[in-house]
């Protein structure tokens, strides 16, 4: 289901995206951390920038959340500090990794914001930045 709504975002085809979402049974831990992700990217998808108001103070405790908030919503200097904490933590590079193919927007986040994954993308001389999939019309980087 997560992968359809994705699809449909990608597509353009928003109406279609919300009415999966709001049809779906979200019960599993799994399934709700993915399905509480498509809650921000939704929105955002549709250009509704007064959401991320509403939805910020909610995600402040998850920089994960936060991050993908921050980046489908436009919001580079919140995205950029979310990103800089989680690069700070144990295994933050690969927090961030999973972070960035979860967002499906692109880089969520500056680079220079996350010395420890450029570090490591550096020395696996792997590109940067991956493809955006979904375009969030709020986000202009």
């Amino acid at each position: 289901m997560h992968a359809r709504i994705l699809a449909f975002l990608a597509l353009g085809r928003l109406d279609e995206a919300q009415e999966l979402f709001e049809a779906g049974d979200f019960r599993t831990a799994d399934v709700s951390e993915a399905m509480s992700l498509l809650a921000l990217q939704i929105p955002a998808a549709a250009g509704r920038a007064a959401e991320w108001e509403a939805l910020r103070p909610a995600l402040e405790q998850d920089p994960g959340r936060l991050l993908v908030g921050a980046a489908v919503f436009g919001d580079r200097a919140a995205a950029n500090r979310a990103a800089a904490d989680i690069d700070a933590m144990t295994l933050g590079p690969a927090i961030l990794l999973r972070v960035t193919d979860r967002c499906g927007c692109g880089s969520p986040f500056d680079l220079e914001a996350t010395p420890n994954f450029a570090r490591i993308l550096r020395e696996a001389e792997l590109p940067w930045s991956p493809a955006a999939p979904i375009k969030f019309p709020l986000k202009n980087w």
